[in-house]
């Protein structure tokens, strides 16, 4: 129940902790720095070629674009992770396909 009148939010906002948290021993992140540092550097390329990916292919930076997207190897890592995606989805010529899949599942 909530204390003194308050409503259950205040008093979940606004109230101290009634116990201590748990915590890992050492406390800190779960990974170290060179943990850290990896994971970083996926989520940076990982953003980057997706970015490079859909990016259309005309326009000024079409070079730079293509010389990053062959240096980072970009095509393959799309197609390995199969993020692939193309403008063409878009007007004026969109896809006119309709793909239906039937699924039976059963639960032994």
């Amino acid at each position: 129940m909530a204390k003194e009148g308050r409503s259950l939010a205040a008093t979940l906002l606004h109230s101290p902790p009634t116990r201590a948290a748990e915590t890992v021993a050492g406390g800190g992140w779960a990974y170290g720095p060179v943990g850290i540092a990896l994971v970083s550097l996926f989520i940076a390329y990982h953003a980057l070629a997706l970015l490079l990916h859909v990016t259309p292919n005309g326009g000024l930076g079409r070079e730079a674009k293509d010389t990053l997207g062959q240096a980072l190897k970009v095509r393959a890592y799309i197609q390995a992770t199969s993020n692939i995606q193309s403008w063409s989805m878009f007007a004026p010529n969109p896809f006119r396909e309709n793909i239906f899949v039937r699924v039976l599942v059963e639960d032994a």
